[in-house]
């Protein structure tokens, strides 16, 4: 069995990856973080800044997210393999869900709360109404 676990450096991520060992030792595990200019807190920013900045910037943030969920992989004495992709966060992980053909996604939520929330709706509610496969969400 394959599972796929986004991680984008959250606590909720992390859990999630661990729910997910915990549950499905014997599982294969695909860790994708997704990069996307707006998930780097760039605002309206992110235009003005040079291409290589931003590049660095998705480079460290992704760096650091697949770094803390390969540890926990090793300290749970399971192998995964990791994937570096950029684009729109829900589609891209359905994206690499189907591509590399997983039983299941387990994802951590983050929650944006209040107005940003209601408008830009959630990574996990997208994704949700994309997968085909069993997502479990976990807070």
């Amino acid at each position: 069995m394959k599972v796929l676990i986004p991680v984008d450096g959250s606590p909720a991520s992390i859990r999630a990856l661990k729910l997910a060992i915990d549950q499905l030792p014997k599982a294969s595990f695909v860790i994708v973080n997704v990069q996307n200019p707006a998930a780097l807190g760039l605002g309206g920013g992110g235009g003005i800044m040079p291409l290589e900045w931003i590049e660095q910037q998705e480079e460290e943030a992704t760096r650091k997210a697949l770094q803390r969920a390969v540890a926990v992989c090793s300290e749970a004495g399971v192998t995964c393999v990791t994937r570096s992709e950029r684009g729109a966060i829900a589609e891209t992980i359905d994206r690499v869900a189907r591509g590399e053909h997983v039983a299941q996604i387990f994802m951590g939520t983050r929650g944006l709360g209040g107005v940003r929330g209601l408008v830009l709706g959630s990574v996990a509610t997208q994704l949700l109404h994309l997968a085909e496969v069993p997502v479990t969400l976990v807070k």
